[in-house]
């Protein structure tokens, strides 16, 4: 059973029939109106935060494309995080060329006075801002040099993404493709160590195609590993101008957009990606998918 990708909601009961097939649904549900509304999460940029600016106690570490505002005493995790940012902006450009108006600022917050769990990093994308705990703070030893290198090339994706975006006339996309077109950066455009580091979270991915549970729909709901297959399979099947071009188009909504740039419809655009998958995974498709 196929499940409908790009619209809002699906009918309850294609998900109560793969759920009395034994599918598991691992993908967010929200009932509502005899609907269930499946992967409707929409990314939406951070915004707000406890400064305005770069306050005086803050110390500055200025490059050509960015500045690391760090805590004082952190001078040499400014300078590696400064290198781990070019590094980012080198890879998403090679791919998705791109000029910002201004130099990004990253905030490297000391234990002290960070606000959120150490674990996380976030961008707030309308100021061009990227916050973290600085390295040296951390406790947690997965949070490792790679860790700050993924998640620093998947921070800075978000940004040069949402300001074409927002340029254009829908401003909202589904969660796996804006998560997943920072995370393909992330994972596949890196290097080899980051993508080792991640591969068991991608060979769930691997797992659950190969377990006949590839349909979009599902792949959807794991929105970050999940997610950067998904744009894997649009660039390597579509090409990186035309996904450029749906981020860039000037359509209404973002399946119109993906109907006129990539020029399928929505069953075709699913079918297709089942098909790129068992290829990717070397699982053969007409055995466990075709019918």
């Amino acid at each position: 059973m196929r499940g409908i990708i790009i619209a809002d909601s699906v009918d309850s009961s294609l998900a109560e029939s793969l759920v009395k097939k034994g599918v598991p649904l691992k993908i967010p549900l929200k009932y509502g109106k005899g609907q269930l509304q499946i992967s409707k999460r929409l990314e939406t940029p951070w915004e707000g935060g406890p400064r305005v600016g770069i306050s005086p106690e803050w110390k500055k570490l200025e490059g050509k494309y960015f500045i690391v505002a760090y805590r004082p005493g952190y001078k040499e995790d400014a300078e590696k995080i400064l290198g781990y940012a070019n590094y980012a902006r080198q890879i998403v450009t090679g791919k998705y060329p791109h000029k910002l108006p201004q130099k990004v600022v990253i905030y490297l917050y000391d234990r002290k006075s960070y606000f959120r769990p150490p674990f996380t990093m976030w961008t707030d994308t309308k100021k061009y801002e990227v916050n973290m705990l600085t390295p040296s703070d951390q406790t947690d030893r997965w949070m490792d040099d790679r860790w700050y290198k993924s998640n620093i090339i998947h921070e800075y994706a978000h940004i040069p993404f949402y300001q074409d975006l927002f340029a254009q006339r829908y401003h909202t996309v589904p969660s796996w493709f804006s998560e997943g077109f920072a995370e393909y950066f992330s994972l596949f455009c890196s290097s080899p160590d980051i993508l080792q580091k991640y591969g068991e979270q991608l060979d769930k991915i691997r797992d659950m195609v190969r377990r006949g549970e590839g349909y979009f729909i599902f792949i959807a709901g794991e929105e970050y590993y999940g997610g950067a297959y998904l744009v894997k399979y649009m660039i390597e099947k579509y090409g990186q101008k035309a996904v450029t071009n749906l981020i860039k188009s000037s359509a209404l909504s973002f399946a119109k957009a993906l109907q006129d740039e990539l020029n399928v419809n929505p069953r075709e655009f699913e079918n297709n990606w089942l098909k790129w998958a068992a290829n990717e995974f070397g699982i053969d498709y007409d055995k466990l998918y075709g019918y």
